[in-house]
């Protein structure tokens, strides 16, 4: 009778990233094809109407997020150590960036339509895409200062922890 420490390593799964990164990259292509769609035929009433750069800016930021789901699958066993935390720092900013552009456009544009509708001296309200683009702009300038910050003051590591030891109940036979 004895113990037994058995390492184990905490990996993803190899299919299940597969998987999602597939989704991922088609998520990727499906974008871009908006991307071009929505640039090519920008004269479009509907598009024109539905402000084209700020639903270029919300492709964008959806294209950055999904390639942090690629980067975010990403761990020691699929990479370098060396490369671990510049993966981690990938990470970070491309979900924060690719967030901040996509929720800020739509939030700006959001915005502008309650803006519209909501005021009670009926008067025209003209608000441009490049106020929408300085909410946008703000929002991104925030998150960039907060992830700089964070990047000067405590950059990303990578670090093996032990675990405490627990009991399995394996019966070899």
């Amino acid at each position: 009778d004895r113990t037994l420490r058995i390492i184990e390593h905490a990996q993803v799964n190899i299919t299940i990233y597969v998987i999602l990164a597939s989704c991922s990259v088609l998520g990727i292509v499906l974008a871009i094809s908006f991307l071009i769609v929505n640039i090519k035929f920008r004269n479009q009433r509907y598009i024109k109407m539905s402000s084209p750069h700020l639903n270029n800016l919300i492709i964008i930021g959806c294209i950055l997020t999904y390639l942090s789901v690629i980067f975010l699958g990403l761990d020691s066993g699929l990479s370098s150590e060396t490369a671990f935390p510049y993966i981690c720092t990938a990470r970070a900013w491309l979900l924060m960036s690719g967030f901040t552009l996509a929720f800020g456009a739509m939030f700006s544009k959001t915005w502008r339509v309650h803006s519209i509708f909501t005021d009670l001296k009926l008067n025209k309200k003209v608000i441009k895409d490049y106020q929408l683009f300085m909410v946008v702009g703000i929002l991104l300038a925030i998150d960039i200062a907060i992830m700089t910050t964070w990047q000067i003051t405590d950059p990303f590591f990578r670090m093996t922890k032990h675990l405490e030891p627990y009991v399995s109940f394996m019966l070899k036979i």
